[in-house]
């Protein structure tokens, strides 16, 4: 769910596109791990309940800056 939520966000996609992106996307769907036929790709309710915690407590900077390569990093 958190290369899910990097798609979302990298994209500035909202719930329901991120969904229907993951459905239409291979390349989306390589990225976040999630083969087309095996029923794991998340619904939009999946991924707000994902999404809303951690923006509820601030920690999508946190993630962000964690995953960021040092050379990126301002």
């Amino acid at each position: 769910m958190l290369r899910v939520y990097f798609l979302q966000n990298g994209h500035a996609l909202s719930g329901p596109m991120a969904e229907e992106m993951l459905h239409d996307s291979e390349a989306m769907r390589r990225f976040a791990g999630i083969e087309l036929g095996d029923g794991r790709i998340p619904d939009e309710t999946t991924i707000l309940d994902f999404r809303l915690p951690l923006e509820r407590y601030g920690l999508t900077e946190a993630i962000f800056a964690e995953v960021t390569l040092p050379e990126h990093r301002r």
